[in-house]
C-alpha cells in the first residue's frame, strides 16, 4: 500500500532539517566550545628555572610520595585510559576534549591556529614542534595545575624551593577544578545536565553551604613532609583525585538497597553522599 504524502510534509522536514543545521553551526558548538577560553590565559610552555622539563618524573626527584599518589591516579591517566579514548575515536577525535585530558601546550602534536569560516569543527592545525609524546601520555600531569608562566603555584606562600614558586588561592577553593569539571551553560541547550557539569551540580548540592570544596573529598588532608628533603611538616592534599573508579567512594556516596516483591526483585541506588550528579 502506498501512502501519498502532501507538500506540507516535505516542507516540514526541511524546515526542521534547516533548524537543526543552524543550531548545531550557530548555537551549540560556540557555546562547548567556550572551554578553550580558559586555556589562552595562561603559557604552560615555559619550564621553570631549577627544573630540567615538565614530567611528572622530574617532580617526583623530590616530591616522592605525591608523585607515586598521582601515578594511579586518573588524572595520570586521563589520556591513556581506554574508556577515553574509546569516546575521543567515537568523536573523531575532536580536538577540544584534549584541552582538558592533555592541557600543556607541550602535549599536543597540533595546535590550533583558527577555523575555517569561524567553524570550530574545522579548526587550522599546525605542527607543533614542542610536542613531548612522553608527556602527552601523562595526561593531567604535575604541571597541568602548578606551572603558569614558567612559576610553579600552589597554596601555599612560605614555599622554599629550588624553582620560583607563587601562591595562588584557586588552589584551597574550586576555582583551580573548574578549568576542566565545568563546560559552559547555555539556556540553548537541549539537554538538561551538562556532558561535565560537576561545578555547577556542586555549587547548588548540599556541600556548598557547609564550605566543602571538591578538594575536600578528592584530595583529603594528611600531614606530612612536601618534599624527601624537608623536615617541615605540612597539611597537605593527598593526590589521589579518587572518584567513581574507587570503591571507596561508591561507599562513600552510594546507598544502596535490594529487596525482593512478590516475584521480582527491586533495587534502589540513592546518591546520599557525593557533593554533585552520580
Amino acid at each position: 500500500m502506498k501512502i501519498k504524502l502532501d507538500k506540507k510534509y516535505y516542507i516540514t522536514i526541511i524546515v526542521v532539517l534547516l533548524l537543526f543545521l543552524i543550531y548545531a553551526k550557530f548555537i551549540y558548538s560556540p557555546v562547548i566550545f567556550k572551554i578553550l577560553d580558559r586555556y589562552t590565559e595562561f603559557n604552560t610552555t615555559d619550564v621553570p628555572d631549577g627544573i630540567d622539563s615538565l614530567s611528572a618524573k622530574e617532580c617526583g626527584r623530590c616530591h616522592t610520595s605525591i608523585y607515586n599518589e598521582w601515578k594511579d591516579s586518573m588524572h595520570a591517566n586521563a589520556y591513556v585510559d581506554p574508556y577515553f579514548q574509546a569516546w575521543f575515536k567515537k568523536d573523531n577525535e575532536i580536538w577540544v576534549c584534549l584541552y582538558c585530558h592533555t592541557p600543556l601546550e607541550r602535549q599536543l602534536e597540533f595546535t590550533v591556529s583558527g577555523f575555517v569560516g569561524g567553524d570550530y569543527f574545522r579548526p587550522i592545525l599546525e605542527v607543533n614542534n614542542n610536542f613531548d609524546k612522553e608527556l602527552r601520555d601523562e595526561g593531567i600531569t604535575c604541571a597541568a595545575c602548578h606551572v603558569v608562566d614558567g612559576v610553579m603555584q600552589g597554596p601555599y606562600d612560605d614555599a622554599d624551593a629550588p624553582h620560583p614558586t607563587e601562591y595562588n588561592e584557586d588552589f584551597t577553593t574550586e576555582a583551580l577544578c573548574s578549568r576542566c569539571h565545568e563546560v559552559p551553560q547555555s539556556s540553548t541547550m537541549f539537554y538538561k545536565s551538562n556532558p561535565c557539569g560537576t561545578i555547577d551540580e556542586f555549587a547548588n548540592g548540599p556541600y556548598k553551604e557547609k564550605g566543602y570544596v571538591c578538594q575536600t573529598c578528592h584530595m583529603p588532608m594528611i600531614y606530612r613532609a612536601l618534599t624527601v628533603a624537608s623536615k617541615k611538616i605540612r597539611k597537605t592534599g593527598q593526590h589521589t583525585f579518587l572518584g567513581g573508579h574507587s570503591l571507596k567512594m561508591l561507599n562513600k556516596a552510594l546507598y544502596i538497597e535490594l529487596e525482593k516483591l512478590d516475584n521480582k526483585f527491586v533495587l534502589r541506588v540513592l546518591n546520599n553522599g557525593a557533593g554533585h550528579t552520580f
